[in-house]
């Protein structure tokens, strides 16, 4: 990561490649290989009696795992020469602080600074990570009954095992992986994506602007998400691993379910509603975009759909009777051909301005 400072203006980011401004190339005079310095500093603490962990930053923070008993901390990367920029451990009872912090001095530049931290591979209570300007990525080996990781712009890359995840980011994508079903996962970013490729008990996703994204490759027979409540005010929404519950609300987004859902509930102002699994009740509602059933009937179901100006299909197999309302007011209405089944479909679809497309 690199900072220009030009007069009051600052600018921090990452580059490569050359500089050029105006048709010029000023990379040398922003990048000089004289008045820099490069730092190096290694300080480790015994971990035998160390239950939390807290990281403070404004680099990015790699965290890994090792066979040792020892944290240790690696601080390293080239600064302009008056930036005072140290790395401390502080020990507090059976907490330990790992600091990097700018003691004085301007920083006109820094280039590949980053923050390197070895943990054991032990279960510590809490990991507690923070960083104004940087990028956190937690190996999938770090441990802890609870991770949570605060960033006011940069990335999240979470691979570690936790009961408790809980991520807040102003700017910055988020992305979460582990091989272990954890017992809640709460994520907030204004501007960012939403990626979670795991399990839990229960998980509250939200971002502003961003689309989110749920799946998993590590499903064992049986698991299943008991409720989940996915939100995001600009961007859409793809969920597609079994729950219990799912809630998905989109201001401008599209929104997709393909898995196998007990009660299913959808809203969009501005995007289409697409639900491709297995259910037992779905309230599905659009202003304005289209609204997309297809299923194959496990049980009785209850159907709750409505749009206003957008078209609506529902494609449901395995249906014996349908004691379905099915109203369009300036719409029209088709029957669609279906396989016949042993259960009963109840609810209602109705649409304004749209099609109706049912079975």
């Amino acid at each position: 990561m690199r900072i220009f400072n030009f007069g009051n203006v600052g600018i921090m980011g990452n580059v490569s490649g050359k500089v050029i401004i105006n048709g010029k190339d000023i990379t040398d005079g922003i990048f000089p290989n004289e008045n820099c310095k490069t730092i190096d500093d290694t300080k480790e603490e015994l971990a035998n009696n160390i239950k939390c962990i807290k990281i403070n930053s404004f680099i990015n923070v790699n965290v890994t795992a090792e066979d040792t008993n020892k944290i240790v901390a690696h601080l390293q990367g080239t600064v302009s020469d008056d930036a005072k920029i140290e790395l401390s451990l502080i020990k507090s009872n059976n907490e330990l602080l790992v600091l990097v912090e700018n003691v004085g001095g301007n920083i006109i530049y820094m280039m590949n600074m980053s923050l390197d931290i070895k943990l054991p591979t032990k279960t510590f209570e809490k990991i507690k990570m923070y960083s104004e300007n940087g990028n956190f990525k937690v190996a999938p080996n770090v441990k802890a009954e609870s991770i949570s990781v605060e960033t006011e712009n940069g990335k999240t890359n979470l691979k570690g095992i936790a009961q408790q995840i809980e991520v807040k980011s102003e700017n910055g994508n988020i992305n979460i992986t582990s091989t272990q079903k954890c017992r809640s996962i709460n994520v907030i970013t204004e501007n960012g994506k939403v990626k979670l490729y795991t399990l839990a008990e229960e998980m509250n996703l939200t971002s502003e602007n961003g689309d989110i994204y749920v799946a998993s490759d590590f499903l064992k027979a049986g698991e299943k998400i008991k409720k989940a409540m996915l939100k995001s005010s600009n961007g859409k929404i793809d969920f597609s691993v079994p729950a219990e519950y799912v809630e998905c609300n989109t201001h401008n987004g599209n929104i997709s379910v393909h898995s196998e859902v007990n009660v299913i509930c959808a809203k969009t102002q501005m995007g289409k509603i697409e639900v491709d699994s297995t259910f037992n009740q779905l309230k599905a509602k659009s202003v304005t975009g289209n609204i997309k059933v297809n299923s194959n009937a496990k049980s009785n179901i209850r159907l709750d759909l409505e749009s206003q100006m957008g078209k609506i299909t529902a494609e449901v197999n395995n249906i014996q009777n349908s004691n379905m309302y099915i109203d369009t007011k300036m719409g029209k209405i088709k029957k669609i051909p279906v396989k016949k089944g042993n259960y009963i479909a109840t609810g209602r679809i109705v649409t304004v301005t749209g099609n109706i497309n049912c079975f």
